[in-house]
């Protein structure tokens, strides 16, 4: 499920005209800076190498014009969720944000939730 929701905010990067005006474009191969965020990171990373994202991925804040920001979390079940809706699956939520370094201004962001819910046949 973790993949699925990388795949879907490498992919938005794809999607043209995704900016409000022409000032907040992240432009074809810019550097770009992936923050720390818990080792999503590198799952994040993974995600927009596969998709073929044309940006460039850099090791150093410094050497970057946008910064890309993000969490992601999941939530078990619990046990009254299993008992009472027969249902064992977690819910996974991820989010981004491209800031321009230089100008402080976010260019882009966006929120992923996704829930695997199952009912069983009777």
């Amino acid at each position: 499920m973790k993949k699925l929701l990388l795949i879907i905010l490498a992919a938005a990067f794809c999607l043209p005209g995704w900016a409000k005006d022409e000032g907040k474009k992240l432009p074809a191969h810019a550097k770009v800076f992936l923050a720390p965020m818990g080792g999503f990171e590198n799952d994040l990373k993974t995600a927009i190498e596969k998709k073929k994202v044309p940006v460039e991925i850099v090791a150093e804040r410094d050497k970057a014009d946008f910064e890309i920001t993000g969490t992601s979390e999941t939530e078990k079940a619990g046990k009254a969720k299993k008992v009472i809706m027969l249902d064992w699956h977690s819910n996974e939520q991820a989010s981004i944000t491209v800031s321009n370094l230089k100008s402080g201004e976010v260019v882009f962001e966006a929120i992923s939730r996704a829930a695997k819910w199952f009912l069983p046949i009777r």
